[in-house]
């Protein structure tokens, strides 16, 4: 537990929230605590506390995400907002375990999936922008997505100052080769029939409108819509069989992985028809370090995939696949 950090150079006692320390706890105590507010808190949530109970972190940013720490919540019975709502309209999720420096921006342990006694989820919870945000898939691996925050005389975050790393280091690829490589094609091509049967079918249609009465204005008009429709699938189709031939003519390398987490990133508090547009969703690999993935449509957790990239492009897109529509 916590291999990454060191627990004992982790809190920084010169801040102006170390008050958020408080007494250690007894085992006693925490059973107490645990029984009042319905939860089971993580064990690496009371690991990192019996080292210090509650106060600021060295490292306050998370990630690369916009959350930044003003404190974590320390452990004790009727002393701290551990479980307190502060008066605002937070959704009954969990147990609330830092503070943020938004105004009341909150990040909570998040027990919905997990029942009260299993593993939660940790999200940011924005009452000001409705949203419940996805930032970790437990305790332990928020702690280790915790980087130092600098600020330059504007007050501004130095954003330079997030660690860049290549997200599939350790990662062993391999050249993508003879049947693999055919599949790779299929998948690349797999949009083309549709745009020239679109192409064909505007023209079929102009043609069969074409053999009514061409004095009829309507019918004449629709006739030039749908070869207009027809030029534009062509120009569509002639640009998507220039851009697959160079997709498909690249050399590729891949590596097999499994789907750690999809879940709704930006979920709104309130369900309402208006915000369900703020709905993003987070996709995360088990291997991979990666934050974004541009076709993650239809996959769930625990799906085997195949993750492609161009040799030699780091940097560049990839492609997944799932396993079994490899065959």
């Amino acid at each position: 537990m916590f291999d990454k950090i060191d627990l004992n150079d982790f809190w920084d006692s010169s801040s102006e929230y170390d008050y958020l320390k408080l007494e250690p706890f007894s085992e006693e105590k925490l059973r107490a605590i645990e029984k009042e507010i319905g939860y089971k808190l993580p064990e690496s949530y009371i690991a990192l506390l019996r080292v210090q109970n509650g106060g600021c972190p060295k490292n306050k940013r998370v990630g690369n995400t916009s959350w930044l720490l003003e404190g974590i919540y320390g452990i004790c019975k009727g002393e701290s907002e551990f479980w307190e709502n502060e008066g605002v309209a937070y959704p009954k999720i969990g147990v609330p375990i830092c503070i943020s420096d938004y105004d009341c921006d909150r990040i909570f342990l998040d027990y919905r999936e997990c029942g009260n006694d299993g593993e939660p989820r940790v999200v940011g919870i924005s009452p000001e922008m409705d949203t419940i945000e996805f930032i970790a898939k437990d305790f332990e691996s928020f702690i280790n997505m915790l980087v130092p925050a600098r600020y330059d005389e504007n007050d501004e975050i130095i954003e330079e100052d997030v660690v860049k790393i290549d997200p599939y280091e350790g990662v062993q690829f391999t050249p993508v080769e003879g049947e693999q490589k055919k599949e790779l094609d299929r998948y690349i091509w797999k949009g083309m029939p549709g745009f020239s049967f679109f192409t064909v079918f505007c023209i079929l249609i102009g043609i069969v409108l074409d053999l009514f009465d061409t004095d009829n204005k309507l019918l004449s008009l629709l006739s030039n819509l749908a070869y207009i429709a027809a030029a534009l699938g062509f120009l569509i189709t002639i640009g998507g069989i220039i851009y697959c031939s160079s997709q498909s003519k690249r050399s590729y390398e891949c590596y097999v992985d499994t789907v750690d987490i999809v879940w709704e990133a930006n979920e709104p508090i309130s369900k309402t028809k208006y915000n369900q547009e703020k709905r993003t969703f987070f996709f995360h690999l088990t291997k991979s370090k990666a934050e974004s993935y541009p076709n993650t449509e239809g996959f769930k957790e625990g799906d085997r995939i195949r993750v492609y990239r161009v040799i030699n492009d780091k940097n560049g897109e990839v492609m997944l696949m799932k396993e079994q529509d490899q065959k």
